[in-house]
């Protein structure tokens, strides 16, 4: 499951944590308060998140029912997403670079994040951050055609490779480097800009599509 995913990348407990918004902000975020109630309220949860999370983490973490699970070990379908694709393109590289500053290409890969890896160089691209999505790009060529969205199909050729160059992180050694050198670090600030002026999103409680039902 890939709904609540982007959420764990920016706060890796949020899937543990059910629908409690309370819960979530004092285990996530260890929120020191003696009235957890308060963090139900949408505007002190955002005052909150504001001190850790740039505006498009805030706003997909808000409004994570809106993002459905467009990805599975079997591809890609926008179609389930309240929100246009260019956007859950944009998703995955939020959702995806912290797990590559955590682990390497390697941990990405090997984890479920590496589903929504063709996304993400989409998503560099709609970002203007065309040397970001080259390396994705090569990434994915290092598994010769190869490349599964599916996790578990993805590990056996990673080991096989792993086993060839001497370890997981040495697969992608060197495009762990390129991709830390092709201005990665610009990632929130470009997201902020396009969620502000491609669809006017300012803040985290705006919400311009409806939730699409069943």
């Amino acid at each position: 499951m890939m709904g609540n995913s982007i959420l764990e990348s920016f706060c890796p407990n949020y899937g543990r944590l059910g629908d409690d918004m309370g819960a979530r902000m004092k285990a996530v975020f260890n929120v020191a308060t003696t009235k957890p109630e308060e963090l139900e309220d949408p505007d002190r949860s955002l005052s909150i998140l504001s001190n850790f999370l740039p505006l498009s983490g805030q706003w997909f973490l808000m409004n994570h029912d809106l993002v459905g699970e467009p990805w599975t070990d079997s591809g890609f379908d926008p179609s389930v997403a309240s929100i246009p694709r260019e956007m859950l393109c944009v998703w995955a590289c939020l959702y995806g670079v912290p797990d590559i500053d955590n682990g390497g290409l390697a941990q990405f890969f090997l984890n479920f994040t590496g589903a929504a890896a063709p996304e993400m160089v989409e998503g560099f691209q709609i970002l203007e951050m065309p040397e970001c999505a080259k390396v994705i790009e090569r990434a994915i060529g290092v598994f010769n055609g190869r490349y599964s969205r599916s996790q578990t199909a993805r590990r056996p050729i990673l080991d096989q490779l792993g086993e060839a160059k001497g370890g997981w992180s040495e697969i992608f050694s060197e495009l762990d480097e390129q991709l830390g050198n092709a201005g990665i670090e610009k990632l929130n600030d470009q997201a902020d800009q396009f969620l502000k002026t491609k669809y006017g999103i300012k803040t985290a409680k705006e919400r311009p599509w409806p939730r699409k039902e069943g």
